[in-house]
């Protein structure tokens, strides 16, 4: 459940990278290049490796029944739905962040908050 949980969170915070900012013209990740952040996956990495190979957004069943055909990878029934549900996580945090201002869903808690002024106040200044 816990891994489950962390990725969930992972495409979430993926989601939001991938959306823009209004008025934008890179997403989020680009804007914020070697400083994007995702959160640790707790031992799902191996599904979310699956999952970006199957798809990320949108995987239903029958997606993820060709792809495990054509592959031949083995999943077990978990597996399968963790799939699908990080597949909707992934999905819904596209559309509820594109053109928003949302906080990303993954807040580190070790920052540098020097770093982090000046970045703001970067970004504030390329807005004027």
């Amino acid at each position: 459940a816990e891994s489950l949980e962390a990725a969930k969170l992972y495409a979430r915070q993926l989601g939001w990278l991938h959306t823009k900012r209004p008025k934008a013209k890179n997403s989020r990740g680009k804007e914020l290049g070697e400083n994007a952040q995702l959160p640790p996956l707790k031992g799902a990495k191996y599904l979310m490796d699956m999952l970006l190979e199957c798809g990320l957004a949108d995987l239903g069943w029958r997606e993820l029944e060709a792809w495990q055909a054509l592959t031949g990878t083995p999943i077990n029934s978990w597996e399968a739905q963790a799939m699908i549900a990080t597949s909707k996580a992934y999905s819904s945090a596209v559309a509820e962040f594109t053109d928003s201002n949302e906080r990303a869903p993954y807040q580190p808690l070790d920052f540098d908050r020097d770093k982090v002024a000046d970045q703001v106040r970067g970004a504030l200044r390329k807005r004027r």
